[in-house]
């Protein structure tokens, strides 16, 4: 955004831009003789020059999923959001875009950057890429700048949710500060559940209820078409909800013990295995994925995050709901977080670290939040989102994380183990190998992913 600044520069003095030149983001100045004051003919004491901070003439290179720019206007929104931080630090931040297919995607092609030497000063840390970030040594923590200035600690913690303020918290040190989360929650297509003679179920629905539903909306329409009730959680992410409903997870809590081979994980898989193959819900389709299938009336279920809400306000789909993931065993409510961090390879770090603090306040969550239709880690936020405006049926959802809520599990090999998630799914969906067997040979191959890169 250097270009900005400089205009910035030209229009307060053009005459003083072309006699100096223009060096860096400072502001251009020539020696002037001392100022007289005309009524006593005494001259006045020349004023002290003012001190530039550390930050000026810096350029901060800030490292952005592609997933969080505008289709329409690029990095302009981005780069406005960070316009008053410039103002207060006197420095430039330039955007740099990582395109990738997926989170684990992006983290390798950061890690690429960082190890060839093009790394930038501060980059945007997905929730599954925090324990992979402090396993290769990409990021650094902020308690150095926390401890230099107490009061940005103090400000964030009285003004952010409780159980995500140390959320990136390892062996005692913070690497990020949360300026947004996602949660997991069953999306319903109410005018499939209308059609039905069906009403939206309680927020906290039983499994039992959950089957109920499964039945009922897998039935033909009135022409006898056929009609799916469920699309299943088919990636990583979305499933792990679905294994903490169950009681389990990919690994144990400590991220020492692999148990996708659980009695219940294989339970779970099952009961989707089961679903595709008595037509309850269809196969997976990369190429129709879950969002287009709820938005059509192809299935009348689905689960996701709040970023479902862009995706039925573009497709001028109003008549839905949310409610939580039916309980199978447990209550336990997922979430992952989003936010910045401080590169290990950057000269600025105090500007780095600053950014970092910036990025969790108030003014940048709610533009961030109403653009991307994340969920504000800052309390108090104002959201005018299309969430807002439509007012989806539980909508008050988003704004309630229980206090038993657990991260989404993303151990320093969740590349690998998204991965092999992702095959598994395929073969067992298609019928190549059994729940069990799929289930089994995953988790296998999990404990050997888990020991060559361990937490």
């Amino acid at each position: 955004m250097r270009r900005k600044r400089m205009k910035k520069a030209i229009a307060v003095s053009t005459t003083l831009a072309l006699l100096t030149g223009l060096a860096g983001c400072g502001t251009a100045s020539v020696e002037e003789s001392p100022a007289q004051t005309f009524e006593s003919g005494e001259e006045t004491a020349e004023e002290p020059a003012e001190v530039e901070p550390v930050s000026a003439g810096k350029t901060l290179k800030i490292a952005v999923s592609s997933s969080s720019i505008s289709e329409k206007e690029g990095t302009a929104p981005m780069e406005a959001m960070f316009e008053k931080f410039e103002e207060e630090n006197d420095c430039d931040v330039e955007i740099v875009v990582v395109a990738h297919d997926g989170w684990a995607d992006y983290m390798t092609k950061l890690q690429t950057m960082i190890i060839s030497g093009n790394g930038p000063d501060l980059f945007q840390n997905p929730h599954e890429g925090g324990r992979m970030a402090n396993s290769l040594g990409l990021s650094q923590p902020l308690n150095d700048y926390m401890d230099a200035h107490p009061e940005a600690w103090e400000e964030y913690t009285a003004n952010t949710i409780n159980v995500l303020q140390k959320a990136r918290e390892v062996d005692g040190k913070i690497y990020g500060l949360p300026c947004f989360y996602q949660t997991t929650y069953m999306w319903l297509n109410m005018d499939r559940l209308e059609a039905a003679g069906l009403d939206v179920p309680d927020v906290d629905w039983t499994w039992d209820e959950f089957e109920h539903y499964l039945e009922v909306l897998s039935q033909p329409d009135a022409d006898g078409n056929k009609q799916y009730a469920w699309a299943i959680p088919d990636y990583y992410f979305v499933y792990n909800q679905w294994l903490y409903s169950f009681g389990t997870g990919y690994m144990d809590d400590e991220y020492k013990e692999v148990t996708f081979d659980s009695e219940a994980s294989i339970e779970l898989m099952e009961v989707c295995y089961e679903a595709v193959k008595n037509g309850i819900a269809p196969m997976p389709d990369k190429n129709y994925d879950y969002q287009q299938q709820l938005v059509d009336g192809h299935v009348a279920m689905t689960t996701a995050g709040r970023w479902m809400v862009n995706y039925c306000n573009n497709n001028d789909l109003d008549n839905v709901a949310v409610v939580r993931v039916p309980q199978k065993y447990s209550s336990r409510q997922e979430y992952a977080i989003g936010n910045f961090e401080v590169c290990s390879s950057t000269d600025n770090y105090d500007l780095a670290a600053a950014c970092c603090f910036y990025t969790a306040g108030k003014d940048w969550v709610e533009k961030y939040s109403n653009d991307t239709a994340n969920i504000p880690a800052c309390k108090g936020v104002n959201l005018t989102d299309p969430l807002t405006d439509k007012g989806y049926t539980n909508m008050e959802l988003f704004s309630d994380l229980p206090d038993n809520s657990y991260p989404m599990q993303n151990p320093s090999s969740f590349t690998e183990l998204s991965n092999i998630f992702d095959r598994t799914f395929t073969s067992v969906m298609a019928g190549e190998v059994t729940p069990e067997e799929g289930c089994k040979n995953a988790a296998e191959e999990m404990r050997a992913a888990v020991a060559a890169n361990p937490d």
